[in-house]
């Protein structure tokens, strides 16, 4: 086990496997309804991303209060019938509001449940919608619905009673709104996971078990089901095994139990034990007790394990079955694996269908069999037999610094010290690849990767902490990539851990797929011995690269007062499409911040002057960062 970062996975371990994307708008558009003369509701291009598509939703400035937009759920619909009942929902806007979203049509005449969330404005942001505190006088979310409805200006936020004001404010000013809908994630209900109508799944059997064979039920010849025979002269453990296809039997959450239709014309006691957790999750067993009367709905419940098994707690592969565990009836049958006397041994005959619980995962079979391998077998994060693709550019080169004012860990730019393998990063590895004539480091790894310096650095003097990066898997919610520098400086020199530096970067849907530059300050940080970095993310990126891997000291900084003594001039402010930036110097480069502090913009600009083309920037105030020699000047701008 890593215990050197285990805390790291509580850190990350925000999102559980039983939430799932519900509905991403990329494929055939879901049927969509307005009411109370709202605006507009399409599937359009994402508006950061016109490759990917998204949910446009559009108030109307005439509409009565009430104005609002329903999407209905495509297959799966939204549970809210368990202890989780939060969704979250990627939203983009350009403007501050709050949304109110309701889960409308309970598949058992659930009431409807609203929820609310705030927007700051700032184009695209997560948010959690949480009906177990309902709002607008409706009940908690009790059902599984198959629909939301938004009302994308529900209440009054910073003092502006907008569109309505539905939550009692007085007032309308009455703006048209425009927000933009993805990756409606939240709990999925329970599926049938297995029903043997299509491809037989892997089956297995030992200890001497009789025989398993996918065939025609024995009630309904049209129909199939898996018939399990135990074997009269076999150990009293023998027993059955099937593979799940496509998606497994998820018992990481509250609910732990599943339904098994089992047809038997004899009495006795059945385990099924789940194995083959995905995440090294112990096995876990539990028993259902059958009357022999032919078809009856078998309840197995994880959260009390038998046989000295753990509860469910992991993905699972496979079911395996023991169709005469115990002793049922004061017979002991067919070895009495629970620990009675006496074998009768008789061959009992059981079938079993409709498999339902909570599934996870996709339902994908590739050509030869493995999930998301590279060449090398090394679980790559894409999707079936096609890995990810690297990058095929090289990272801004970093600026001239000089040799005291930087500390390299990795990179061409300046020397550097090296980073060397470890062992308790069990799965991950870390391979140097040259891209566009620049070397860089691809890391596999499932949770984290872990490196050490070959010495010891003392970096007191240091003020900043800096690493290229680039995920060339697929967005997901949720996704994080968090480098840590660990100092080693125990007293009376005693090995270990003294202190740590966490810096936590949350990926956005524009993060991915391109180079991205992190700067995070050491402040407040003890780094007189840092011996260690880590790089923990989400589970979801299980491929990276990294370059110029450094720390800093920050040239002194020059505040936006201070651009007239550095002769720097920049016009038009406000800019629409073009910000001319010029200085008597030369301005070796520049990057644009949004007012959340995120990097937006990079600029290698080594010249006196640049015309920056930010008409890709959404609307709102910016701050520029430049560098010119040993100073690095900043400034507003404002986006129109």
């Amino acid at each position: 086990m890593k215990k050197i970062t285990l805390f790291l996975f509580l850190l990350i371990a925000s999102f559980g496997h039983a939430q799932q994307v519900l509905e991403d708008f990329e494929g055939t558009a879901p049927t969509l309804a307005n009411f109370d003369g709202f605006g507009s509701s399409a599937v359009t291009a994402n508006p950061t991303n016109a490759s990917e598509k998204s949910l446009e939703l559009i108030t109307s400035a005439t509409a009565a209060g009430w104005q609002g937009s329903q999407f209905v759920f495509q297959g799966k619909t939204l549970d809210l019938s368990q202890a989780d009942k939060t969704i979250t929902i990627n939203v983009h806007s350009t403007v501050a509001t709050s949304i109110l979203a309701k889960a409308a049509g309970g598949e058992n005449a659930g009431a409807d449940s609203a929820a609310d969330a705030n927007h700051t404005g700032s184009g695209w942001e997560l948010l959690t919608f949480d009906f177990s505190s309902p709002k607008d006088n409706t009940a908690i979310g009790s059902d599984s619905y198959t629909s939301l409805v938004f009302f994308p200006a529900w209440n009054n936020l910073g003092g502006t009673c907008i569109n309505g004001c539905y939550s009692g404010s007085t007032g309308d000013s009455s703006p048209v709104i425009t927000i933009y809908i993805d990756d409606v994630t939240g709990l999925a209900p329970k599926e049938v996971l297995e029903d043997f109508e299509g491809t037989a799944p892997t089956l297995a059997n030992f200890d001497g078990f009789g025989s398993s064979v996918v065939t025609a039920n024995p009630t309904n010849a049209s129909e199939k089901s898996l018939e399990l025979i135990t074997s009269a002269t076999a150990a009293g453990w023998q027993g059955s095994q099937f593979v799940f296809q496509g998606k497994t039997l998820d018992l990481s959450q509250a609910d732990k139990t599943i339904t098994i239709n089992v047809h038997s014309t004899v009495a006795t006691s059945i385990l099924a034990k789940a194995a083959g957790g995905e995440n090294a999750g112990a096995d876990s067993a539990a028993d259902a007790n059958h009357t022999g009367s032919g078809w009856e709905l078998l309840t197995f419940d994880f959260s009390s394990p038998k046989d000295n098994t753990a509860v469910g707690s992991d993905s699972y592969t496979s079911l395996v079955f023991f169709p005469a565990w115990n002793n049922v009836g004061g017979t002991c049958i067919n070895g009495c694996y629970s620990g009675s006397t006496g074998d009768s041994s008789p061959v009992i005959t059981i079938y079993i269908d409709d498999v339902t619980g909570f599934g996870v995962g996709a339902s994908e079979t590739c050509s030869d069999g493995i999930m998301n391998q590279d060449e090398t077998g090394i679980d790559c994060g894409g999707t079936c037999d096609a890995c990810p693709s690297p990058p095929t550019t090289a990272p801004t080169a970093p600026p001239t610094r000089n040799a005291g004012d930087v500390i390299s860990l990795y990179g061409e730019a300046y020397t550097s010290t090296g980073l060397n393998g470890v062992t308790w990063d069990e799965g991950a590895d870390a391979v140097e690849e040259t891209i566009a004539g620049n070397k860089v480091l691809k890391i596999t790894a499932g949770n984290f990767i872990g490196f050490e310096l070959p010495l010891g650095v003392d970096a007191t003097d240091m003020t900043h902490f800096h690493m290229d990066y680039w995920i060339p898997v697929d967005y997901a919610i949720g996704q994080v990539f968090n480098p840590k520098l660990s100092n080693h400086e125990m007293a009376g020199g005693a090995p270990g851990e003294s202190e740590s530096k966490l810096y936590t970067i949350e990926i956005t849907a524009s993060d991915v797929k391109v180079w991205k530059s992190f700067d995070g300050t050491l402040d407040a940080f003890k780094r007189g011995n840092i011996l260690q970095l880590l790089i923990a993310d989400s589970g979801t990126i299980s491929s990276s690269y990294i370059d110029n891997v450094y720390m800093y000291r920050a040239a002194t900084t020059a505040g936006v007062s201070d651009n007239a003594a550095l002769n720097v001039s920049m016009y038009p402010n406000p800019a629409a499409g073009v910000l001319n930036l010029s200085a008597a110097n030369t301005i070796e480069d520049a990057i644009i911040y949004n007012v959340l502090g995120r990097e937006v913009m990079g600029l290698n600009i080594d010249s006196n002057s640049a015309a920056i083309d930010v008409s890709g920037l959404s609307s709102g105030i910016y701050l520029i960062k430049y560098t010119i020699g040993d100073a690095v000047g900043t400034a507003k701008f404002i986006k129109e």
